[in-house]
């Protein structure tokens, strides 16, 4: 028994000391930049990053194993999920607040602070994923629940919320994806889009009537394979029109993988700033190449300034640069280029 537990602890330390680690940014304010540092496959913390001092910071204490870290809206400080539980790191604070509330659910995501005080969220209650408001005091609110489809991914605007419905069968195989519009002052919730036989995994609006939707098509056993959507209102009704595709080596997203990203699809989401949607895809050698798409000239490109294969994670945008994160364990790793 002894000699087991010694072999299971053994197995966890060479794990540990042959992982690869990640670090990429998730947020920028002024010439802060917080950092998501994954030292192994279940093991990350934050850091803030000061570019021009070049001080970093570890922002929590080691015990916590923080992911979707989401600034607040007032800027006080950051929410961010802790094995399943959601707590929020106030600046002037020296430990996280951890939020109990009054009715029990699960696999908390998609989180969209609306002010200090309260957020949407999407989590699994009773059977299926629902959409609730979330409020520090521990008050839930349930926006949107049904017993037999998924509600995922909410965006508020303008007094509305647009979600994503997936409808199952009877053994929970999913048959097609829909995006809804709540308005929350009617109650009344209106499909916009339907997507047969897909599956949708992101979801972000611009506005009220123009929003990004990233739908997964798998195509061979080697690659994931992406494709972005705009889709609009015009005039009298909802238009979709495909942007790009891009690819994601499957070993960088399979939970049974060595090499995957804690935060799984998080950091390949693509990221809009000026004009720009950028967005990484893996070539026939399995090397990430870094786009963007332009969103005036409606044309792809290639950022073919990067030649580092380490550096293959969305870029953020500071200032005039690009930071781009990828294999690494310090800010040191993170490639700072022109664009």
């Amino acid at each position: 028994m002894r000699l087991a537990l010694y072999g299971i602890i053994l197995i966890n330390c060479i794990q540990y000391l042959y992982a690869i680690e990640y670090i990429y940014p998730i947020n920028i304010d002024q010439d802060n930049v917080t950092l998501l540092h994954q030292k192994s496959c279940n093991t990350t913390e934050i850091l803030e990053w000061n570019i021009k001092t070049h001080r970093t910071t570890p922002l929590l204490w080691s015990i916590f194993n923080p992911t979707y870290c989401t600034i607040l809206p007032d800027k006080s400080g950051f929410s961010f999920i802790d094995n399943g539980r959601l707590r929020i790191k106030y600046f002037n604070k020296r430990s996280p607040k951890s939020l109990d509330f009054d009715i029990p659910f699960l696999y908390i995501n998609a989180l969209q602070w609306i002010d200090e005080n309260s957020c949407y969220c999407s989590a699994y209650l009773g059977s299926n994923f629902a959409i609730l408001k979330l409020f520090i005091d521990g008050t839930v609110e349930i926006v949107s629940a049904d017993k037999k489809n998924d509600y995922l991914y909410p965006c508020y605007c303008d007094e509305n919320i647009f979600f994503i419905e997936r409808k199952k069968d009877a053994v929970n195989n999913i048959i097609d994806c829909t995006i809804l519009c709540k308005n929350m002052h009617m109650s009344i919730v209106t499909p916009i889009l339907l997507f047969s036989n897909s599956l949708l995994v992101s979801l972000r609006m611009k506005s009220a009537t123009e929003g990004f939707v990233l739908e997964y098509k798998n195509i061979n056993d080697a690659t994931y394979t992406f494709i972005y959507h705009v889709f609009y209102y015009d005039t009298t009704i909802w238009q979709t029109k495909k942007l790009f595709d891009f690819t994601i080596p499957q070993h960088l997203l399979k939970n049974d993988s060595s090499e995957r990203i804690y935060e799984s699809l998080l950091p390949f989401v693509p990221y809009h700033a000026h004009n720009r949607i950028y967005f990484v895809s893996s070539d026939a050698n399995d090397t990430m190449n870094i786009f963007y798409y332009d969103t005036i000239t409606q044309r792809t490109a290639i950022i073919d300034t990067i030649a580092d294969k380490k550096c293959f994670f969305v870029p953020r945008v500071y200032n005039n640069v690009l930071l781009i994160g990828g294999i690494g364990a310090s800010e040191s790793d993170i490639k700072i280029i022109d664009f």
